[in-house]
Parts: C-alpha cells; sequence; structure tokens
C-alpha cells in the first residue's frame, strides 16, 4: 500500500484536525475542573468567614459548639456534592475524548488506500 502525496497530505490533515478536536475536549473538561473549584474554594471562603464572625461573637460555650455544629453539619453533604460534579465533569469529558477517538479511527480506516 503506497499513498499519494495527496493521500498523505489528507490524513495528515486529518490528523492535526483530530489532534486539535482531542485536545480542545481535554481543556474544556479541564476549565470545568478549574471553575468547579473555583466555585467551592470561594463558598469556602466566605462560610469560613461566616462561621469565624459567628464564633467570636459567641457568648458562652455552647454558642460555640453550636456554631461548630453548623460548620460540619453540611460537610458531608458538600463533599458529596462536588464528587457529583467532578464526576459528572469527568464522564462527560472521557465520553467526548472516545468519541473523537472513536470518529478519528472510523475516518482513518476510510482514508487509507485499498
Amino acid at each position: 500500500m503506497i499513498l499519494t502525496q495527496e493521500q498523505f497530505f489528507a490524513v495528515q490533515q486529518s490528523n492535526l484536525e483530530s489532534l486539535y478536536s482531542l485536545t480542545s475536549k481535554a481543556i474544556e473538561g479541564f476549565e470545568k475542573l478549574v471553575e468547579l473549584n473555583m466555585r467551592v474554594a470561594k463558598a469556602a471562603l466566605t462560610e469560613n468567614l461566616d462561621g469565624a464572625r459567628r464564633a467570636l461573637s459567641a457568648t458562652d460555650p455552647r454558642d460555640l459548639l453550636e456554631v461548630h455544629a453548623s460548620l460540619v453539619q453540611p460537610a458531608g453533604e458538600k463533599a458529596m456534592a462536588y464528587a457529583r460534579h467532578l464526576y459528572e465533569i469527568t464522564s462527560e469529558t472521557q465520553k467526548e475524548l472516545a468519541n473523537v477517538a472513536k470518529a478519528m479511527l472510523t475516518e482513518g480506516s476510510q482514508k487509507l488506500p485499498q
């Protein structure tokens, strides 16, 4: 099997476009992860500042324990929500990358001379 110059350049161009598509999908997934982490960091900062303010304004140990409980209680729920979002992002990105790879293989096999 010998490729003509035109076939060779067509395959190379197709490979370049596929690489661009794969890279774009990976970057999109990374951007979503960064956005998720930024939202979580901002929320944690705000909640911790609010908790610190409430703790400093506590007048007796019982108030301080209530502040502590109000901060600790939703932590598990937040961790689960974060894990769900993380899973959704990684699953979606993986699916998109697999679709691009499948399209690359299909297109590549169709362009090769028989």
